[in-house]
């Protein structure tokens, strides 16, 4: 499967557009939501970042990255503990999110499907087929498609800092190769919490699930799930190869990441401690892109060696597609105009 990187434009475009955001409202020093202990003569605030997946992955290595950055960039002021597999809620991708608007966790860093669980606005973006390659993605997320986004997470109480990505999901099983939407009938497939993404499975015949993402190993390994999704890098890094024995690689929806801090820690920055974690968030996620397009490549490689890969012909996925159109008329009304007008939502 190709994977186009994004041209230098894109770079400067979310440069700027994750720029927009730095000091949009007053700050003072009144301290973070995180602990704050002493270091010499320097007084550390501790900040709790969490992510969803192993420490294995490109998420963890990014979210440590940009850690190490804010505590040498603050002189000492911050530091960040960064925690993997939703290790601050269980489990619960949802619950974390929650955290993230009381103000319990600082800083987080999640894919859209779990934000679509607070707002489904989000979900526009995993709309089955919807971003055919990453050019036609960039076009949307460093244009006024990802301020839309961005603006999203203002909305819903929380401070964006910059977009990441994911990657394109791919589907994997326990039963049988998935060649056409009838191979799906009554399959369980674990899902996010993610309303759409529910009616997409359905409309497929499958039978969807929201296992907690801390449980889906051990659910495939007990056979009380058939399968997942996710893309190359997550599903490898999480050594879910071991637990499945099929996997298509069909691109079903573009998955983007969202770096974000709670409103209580941004409120408790000084001016100059906000640029540094806006501009440093931006700098770390830029290279985090061009890492997980290269490491998704990568690990849909590893994996035709240990599962058995199936790339389905373009007449099948016009079969596929043809199955979920009563999904975009079905979300029609959902989503705001700018958002529908960013990804020709209608054409």
């Amino acid at each position: 499967m190709k994977r186009v990187l994004r041209p230098v434009i894109s770079i400067i475009l979310v440069c700027i557009l994750m720029l927009t955001f730095v000091g949009c409202s007053s700050g003072g020093n009144s301290g973070a939501s995180g602990t704050a202990s002493t270091d010499g003569n320097v007084k550390t605030i501790r900040l709790k970042m969490n992510h969803t997946v192993a420490e294995t992955s490109l998420w963890h290595t990014y979210s440590v990255k940009y850690a190490e950055l804010i505590e040498e960039r603050t002189q000492g002021r911050y530091a960040i503990d960064v925690f993997a597999n939703e290790q601050l809620a269980a489990g619960s991708q949802l619950k974390t999110l929650e955290m993230l608007r009381a103000g319990t966790i600082d800083i987080d860093l999640h894919a859209i499907p779990i934000w679509a669980g607070i707002d489904e606005r989000f979900s526009i973006v995993n709309m089955p087929w919807l971003f055919p390659n990453s050019d036609v993605a960039d076009k949307f997320l460093f244009g006024e498609g990802g301020q839309s986004l961005l603006n999203l997470v203002w909305e819903n109480g929380c401070v964006p800092i910059a977009l990441g990505e994911n990657g394109y999901r791919q589907v994997l099983n326990i039963k049988n190769p998935i060649t056409k939407p009838e191979d799906m009938t009554n399959m369980k497939i674990r899902v996010p919490g993610m309303t759409m993404f529910i009616d997409f499975y359905r409309q497929l015949g499958a039978d969807p699930t929201t296992t907690n993402w801390g449980e889906v190993f051990s659910a495939l390994q007990q056979g009380t799930i058939d399968g997942m999704e996710s893309p190359p890098e997550i599903i490898y890094s999480g050594r879910f190869q071991e637990v499945n024995k099929y996997m298509s690689m069909w691109n079903a929806a573009y998955d983007v990441l969202i770096l974000s801090m709670s409103q209580k820690a941004y409120d408790g920055l000084s001016e100059e401690d906000r640029k540094i974690f806006m501009d440093t968030g931006v700098e770390v996620m830029t290279e985090q892109i061009a890492a997980q397009r290269a490491k998704n490549e990568e690990c849909a490689k590893l994996l035709e060696s240990e599962i058995e890969m199936y790339y389905p012909t373009e007449e099948e996925m016009k079969a596929f597609r043809a199955k979920v159109q009563p999904i975009y008329d079905q979300y029609a009304d959902k989503f705001p105009d700018d958002l529908k007008k960013a990804v020709n939502y209608n054409e």
